[in-house]
């Protein structure tokens, strides 16, 4: 999991594809990026700049306004 104060920063975005495209191949896990979007709605963009060419059971971005709703979105299945 990585998270980021800046909902929108697409360098979060950049840091945090990297880091699964170099990790992914020698761990089974799945990667999250946790963004506080308690004062700034996340733009569809910084969601598609993080997970582009990724595998979509691989990674996924979540804001900290629907963990808030449902804690269990971060249970290890």
């Amino acid at each position: 999991m990585k998270t980021a104060a800046r909902p929108n920063d697409v360098n979060q975005a950049k840091v945090f594809k990297f880091d699964v495209r170099e990790t992914s191949n020698t761990r089974d896990s799945k990667y999250v990026l946790l963004l506080n979007d308690s004062n700034t709605a996340i733009r569809d963009q910084m969601k598609m700049n993080a997970l582009v060419g990724l595998d979509d059971n691989l990674a996924e971005v979540i804001g900290f306004e629907k963990i808030q709703n449902d804690p269990s979105l971060l249970v290890a299945t």
